[in-house]
């Protein structure tokens, strides 16, 4: 298997969720044109993606559905059970932790976090909940990989870096702040009002 790059890693990510919203709705093909509307992508981009995969050459014709998972799944190891703890339990953090999708996916969300104790006493979960000061022993015995920022922007840098220090792999940043880490943790930021701005911007292209 060739070296993926960066954003084809990404790019196959995202076809992988693609393709098992579609198997579950039946369909058992799917063309390269119908992945890249999808994933706003070409379709030479997601054929060329495809391509450093381990899947035998397709040619001329649409992607079996579920051969196509497997080989991503199997060549970026999504079928690697991993967990993940949550920290804030706001609005966004609790409607997370309360989400059981991940769990068919095989991401647990092993644990959540917070500076609050009545926060904590309040909230009914089948995840275990800790003060914040537990992290980096609970992150340890768990054997926690991601951390998923939902405090308030003014603490997410502090938080990260108490992740950085609990030897965390990657961290996903759900505030409008933006955090630095070093360069071996991986780091996605959600601006859900970056989001926002973005379609807004297409919608006006269009009129």
């Amino acid at each position: 298997m060739k070296k993926i790059p960066l954003p084809a890693i990404e790019r196959l990510s995202n076809i992988y969720g693609l393709l098992e919203k579609l198997e579950k709705s039946g369909i058992k093909t799917v063309s390269s044109t119908q992945i890249g509307k999808n994933i706003n992508a070409t379709n030479a981009t997601v054929r060329k993606d495809i391509s450093y995969l381990s899947m035998p050459n397709v040619a001329g014709r649409d992607y079996d559905i579920a051969k196509l998972k497997k080989y991503i799944g199997q060549d970026l190891k999504l079928f690697q059970p991993r967990k993940a703890c949550l920290i804030g339990l706001g609005r966004i953090g609790t409607a997370i932790l309360a989400y059981e999708g991940f769990k068919e996916e095989g991401f647990e969300i092993a644990a959540g976090f917070d500076v609050s104790l009545n926060k904590i006493e309040m909230i009914v979960s089948q995840v275990s909940l800790h003060l914040i000061h537990e992290l980096e022993s609970i992150i340890g015995s768990k054997g926690i990989e991601i951390g998923i920022i939902c405090t308030p922007p003014e603490a997410a840098q502090d938080i990260a870096n108490k992740l950085v220090r609990a030897k965390i792999k990657g961290i996903i940043n759900c505030t409008t702040a933006m955090v630095s880490v070093p360069e071996e943790v991986i780091i996605r930021n959600i601006d859900y009002t970056g989001y926002l701005r973005i379609v807004s911007a297409l919608i006006s292209q269009k009129k």
